[in-house]
């Protein structure tokens, strides 16, 4: 996964994103496709076929395809994204998709689901997770909406990701005389 993630070219990720489609085993396709899941190599073919995939009866495939669509950026992606989350029965990684793909006109949608997170200490893999995927966009120059980032001030449980996310409004101009107040304390 560091390999192709730091080394391979274009034609190997899409020799070994092939091999994962042509693979008939399920268990050796999610093993293939973990070489694309949380990494900045991207998924070289189309991304319909990981939404199939996320639709997948199994666990680990749908589970594999979902955190790799998490970083893909593409409009089949962003459309996907939104319609899980306005069914109502989105898995997580459905908001990560949608600040991957984000347009001014996601706005309310990624708000609503922002503070509708459960934020509490005994699972931390959502609102930590969502938290960091929106500080990496910003770190990348996203156009998200300042909410986000207050949103993350005001309720993340992670000291560092607070920090960040004074940092990142900071940067911005966007520190309101009351969290200035705040900062020292």
């Amino acid at each position: 996964k560091l390999r192709l993630s730091k080394k391979a070219d274009e034609a190997e990720r899409k020799k070994l994103a092939q091999k994962a489609i042509d693979e008939p085993d399920p268990d050796k396709k999610v093993a293939l496709l973990s070489a694309f899941a949380f990494s900045d190599c991207g998924f070289p073919l189309p991304h319909k076929i990981l939404i199939e995939y996320a639709k997948s009866p199994s666990d680990a495939l749908r589970d594999m395809a979902l955190n790799i669509l998490m970083d893909c950026k593409s409009r089949e992606v962003h459309d996907y994204a939104k319609a899980l989350l306005l069914s109502g029965d989105a898995p997580d990684q459905a908001v990560s998709m949608l600040i991957t793909n984000y347009t001014p006109a996601d706005k309310p949608l990624l708000l609503a689901e922002l503070y509708l997170m459960k934020i509490d200490y005994k699972d931390t893999s959502s609102w930590h997770g969502t938290g960091l995927q929106i500080l990496n966009a910003f770190e990348k120059g996203a156009k998200l909406p300042h909410e986000a980032l207050e949103h993350i001030y005001e309720t993340t449980l992670c000291s560092h990701c607070r920090a960040d996310a004074v940092r990142e409004m900071e940067k911005r101009g966007w520190l309101t005389p009351a969290i200035i107040e705040e900062l020292p304390y």
